[in-house]
């Protein structure tokens, strides 16, 4: 599996009476076909604290796989 997924999803995914279907369909939704990665996540965050960001202000930043496109 690609990066460890957070607790609460793990938790939801487990309720499902065939929990490995649930996260296969799951996945099968998202729009890159795959889940995210810690990484990615953390890439952005970075960013929006870094300097180079330092004009940015009161913006959104979609880190969803293309969810909400």
């Amino acid at each position: 599996m690609m990066g460890l997924p957070l607790p609460r999803w793990s938790a939801e995914i487990q309720a499902f009476a065939d929990p490995e279907k649930a996260r296969k369909d799951f996945i099968a939704r998202q729009p890159m076909g795959r889940l995210g990665k810690d990484e990615e996540i953390a890439a952005a965050i970075l960013f929006a604290a870094s300097d180079e960001a330092g004009f940015m202000n009161g913006a959104n930043i979609a880190i969803d796989g293309g969810m909400t496109i």
